[in-house]
């Protein structure tokens, strides 16, 4: 899973997004400290299903679990990935065919950024993604 997101933050040119960008070096604290910070986004959107989820603002690609980076939210109970949130937030790039992967997800909001190329048509196998919104 942190595989996925590591693949998902280098293919929409994380590193120029508007908020939650990794340092650049995630083993000095203060560049951690200064990254997060920095991050205010959360993986918060209407979920009619109600499961229990963990997520935080963290910075991508700091030492926390990925379940905490800004965008993500995981289920409480696997900590497995449940959505990834971003609306706006400077996305460009493709989406990677691996986020296909992340078997838990149910929600996959990628609003208001650049992103070109086709949707992976690994997309339209999900098992469980009930959202995929991509204006």
């Amino acid at each position: 899973q942190r595989y996925v997101m590591a693949v998902f933050y280098f293919s929409t040119d994380g590193g120029n997004w508007d908020e939650c960008n990794a340092p650049d070096d995630v083993c000095n604290t203060t560049q951690v400290d200064e990254a997060n910070a920095l991050c205010n986004v959360l993986g918060d959107g209407p979920d009619v299903f109600n499961f229990p989820i963990v997520q935080g603002t963290d910075a991508w690609l700091t030492p926390s679990d990925e379940c905490l980076w800004g965008g993500n939210a995981c289920r409480n109970e696997t900590f497995c990935m449940d959505r990834i949130e971003f609306e706006g937030n400077g996305l460009a790039g493709t989406l990677p065919f691996e986020v296909h992967d992340l078997i838990d997800l149910r929600y996959l909001i990628v609003e208001e950024g650049e992103t070109t190329g086709s949707i992976p048509s690994e997309y339209g196998t999900f098992r469980t993604l009930h959202i995929l919104d991509l204006n």
